[in-house]
């Protein structure tokens, strides 16, 4: 399965800040985060902002902190997509793509 085309497929899941969908869909009722997610959020903001940073070196490592995440999100997305549609392809008997 072509990355490339997960990848867009991750985008259009995950892009909660585009609004409504052509078939009307609101990808930001669909896009849920996990408590995890808040609560690891929540330790990173406060551990930055209790550091003695300058606003713009909290704001770049606010915003490299994001596009890690964001990264990751991605990987996990593809991956586990791609492991489930060789799951799926193995419960219905196929073997697997090479």
């Amino acid at each position: 399965m072509k990355k490339e085309f997960l990848k867009r497929l991750y985008w259009a899941c995950s892009d909660w800040d585009e609004g409504e969908d052509a078939d009307g869909t609101m990808l930001s009722e669909l896009y849920e985060r996990i408590e995890d997610v808040k609560k690891a959020d929540r330790a990173f903001s406060e551990k930055l902002y209790a550091a003695e940073l300058s606003s713009n070196e909290k704001r770049l490592l606010e915003n490299i902190g994001g596009s890690v995440s964001m990264a990751y999100e991605m990987q996990g997305f593809i991956n586990g997509f791609r492991l489930g549609m060789k799951l799926a392809g193995e419960l219905r008997g196929e073997a697997a793509p090479e």
